[in-house]
């Protein structure tokens, strides 16, 4: 039977340690990113929050549907649309930010980013909460899966590795055509 040297065995006890801690930080941050929004803990959410990429996205996601809300508006003929438009687009940058905090992370996560972001949601679990499964997307990328318990829709927030331990949330994959469905099908009533 082969001993192992004790320089060997501390050595292999060291690398379970860094496997352990790399195969758990994802789901740390899941955690944090859950505590940050569930505690309105703005600056626990800034730890795991890469706000630049999110803003992007953000951004271009709320003035598409305001886009489509005009264009449904005018089909209508509805009075003042061009006006509510106007003042909706200078609204943007403000919702952009709220949209980034504690408050309106969970809007966007569910794919809800035009609606009043001071009412609470319905059914506060899935992407309100920032509760679902993690999936391993590579070494260095997860995404956890995120249900809208209203709409039934699923999201993704994709986590991407920072350092050995840290990881951030970067982007969010959310079911665009489903969201617009009904963007569309509301402007109509």
């Amino acid at each position: 039977m082969m001993m192992l040297s004790l320089p060997f065995k501390a050595l292999l006890g060291l690398m379970s340690v860094l496997m352990l801690g790399c195969g758990l930080s994802p789901y740390l941050a899941v955690n944090t990113l859950n505590n940050a929004v569930v505690q309105q803990d703005q600056a626990q959410l800034q730890q795991v929050l890469d706000v630049k990429d999110l803003e992007a996205y953000a951004e271009v996601l709320v003035r598409g549907m305001l886009d489509i809300q005009l264009q449904k508006a005018l089909q209508q003929q509805q009075q003042g649309a061009r006006q509510a438009y106007k003042q909706q687009l200078a609204e943007v940058p403000a919702r952009i930010k709220q949209l980034m905090g504690v408050q309106g992370l969970g809007y966007l996560l569910c794919g809800e980013v035009l609606a009043n972001l001071n009412l609470p949601p319905s059914k506060p679990s899935g992407c309100w909460t920032v509760t679902g499964e993690l999936q391993w997307e590579g070494l260095t990328k997860a995404s956890v899966l995120l249900e809208n318990p209203d709409t039934h829709w699923q999201s993704k927030l994709m986590l991407q590795r920072v350092g050995l331990f840290s990881w951030h949330a970067v982007a969010v994959d959310l079911p665009t055509e489903r969201i617009l469905e009904r963007l569309l099908t509301q402007q109509q009533v």
